[in-house]
Parts: C-alpha cells; structure tokens; sequence
C-alpha cells in the first residue's frame, strides 16, 4: 500500500469516526473535508497531508484514490441513506484509524475543518460542495482534470477584486469592441 493511499484512507477513517454524529456526512462532504484539509495546509505550510492528487468532478474536487477508499470494506464502509431529497453515501470507520502517519499539526489541522463543517456549523453537503466550486483550481479545470495544489495561493473566485489595471483594460477592451461593432461603449 502507498504512503498516499494509507494517509488518504486512514484520514477518511479518522474523519469519518470524528464527525459520525453529524447527520450531513456522507461521501461528497468528506471529499470536501479532505480537500479543505490538504489545501488549506499547503497554503499554511506547502505541503498537503495525504499528498493526493485531487481531480475535478461535477460536486467538487475529488481525491484520485477515493475509489479505493471506497472498496476497502474491512476498513471504513459506505452505507446507503436519505437526507431531505438527496441520497447519500455515509462513511462508517469500521476500525480505529492509524494515525501514527501523521503528525499531531496536521491532525490538529484537520480537527479545526472538522470542528468548523460538522460541529459549530452544521454545514450541507451540498453547500460544501458549491462553495469548492468558487476555488480556482476548480474552476480553471475540466471534468477529471487534476487540480494543481499552487492555485490555492489566488483568492477564491467570489472574492477577486479587479484592479484599477483591470477595470482600465476592460474600458480599453470594451471601447475597441463598442466601436468595431458600432457601439458605444459607456466608459
């Protein structure tokens, strides 16, 4: 088994016992869990924790070994259930997770996401899974499309500001277009 593997899988175990009360874990929010946790600690110390390659899907980023993950059923099992409209997949730990991988920051690390999505907030998944898509990673990508670790350093697309470069560039742009299609462009 792969380092990667191991640490992506003893992190869903982890995870998935920590945060078994919360009614709105299932597979997609602990996708987004682990994909908070490896980027948000790359930006806080270049390196992510499970070193997965996550991949574009349609509800978010996705780790490549989720699959795997998946399969392992001495390990962690999903069980088929109901949330309002939505069926869901929920991870059950069925084993205590070896955390002998990691170092006591990244799970720390990890216990503040927990914390925060499936203690203090309550979050869905599914607004979890629409808030990833405001990464840019995630939005500069395609469907499958690894998702590059560095483009957690740009803001996130719903808090881009223009400059005073851009806006002046986009005038620019506007006017050059307004009149090759006879219009004005309002400046």
């Amino acid at each position: 088994m792969s380092t990667d593997y191991k640490k992506l899988l003893e992190l869903s175990i982890y995870i998935s016992d920590k945060a078994n009360g919360d009614t709105y874990l299932g597979l997609t929010k602990l996708n987004k869990i682990l994909f908070l946790s490896d980027f948000h600690y790359y930006l806080k110390t270049g390196k992510s924790i499970t070193n997965q390659i996550y991949l574009h899907f349609p509800n978010g980023p996705v780790p490549k070994d989720m699959r795997k993950v998946e399969k392992s059923s001495s390990d962690i099992a999903f069980k088929a259930a109901q949330i309002f409209d939505h069926g869901q997949k929920k991870p059950i730990a069925l084993r205590e997770p070896d955390l002998s991988v990691f170092n006591g920051d990244e799970i720390a690390f990890v216990d503040k996401i927990i914390d925060f999505a499936c203690n203090k907030h309550k979050i869905t998944a599914a607004w979890m899974s629409k808030s990833s898509h405001d990464y840019m990673g995630w939005s500069i990508t395609n469907n499958g499309e690894p998702i590059p670790y560095n483009t957690i350093f740009v803001e996130i697309v719903s808090k881009q500001k223009a400059t005073s470069f851009d806006l002046q560039h986009a005038r620019n742009l506007a006017q050059e277009l307004g009149d090759d299609y006879g219009f004005r462009a309002s400046a």
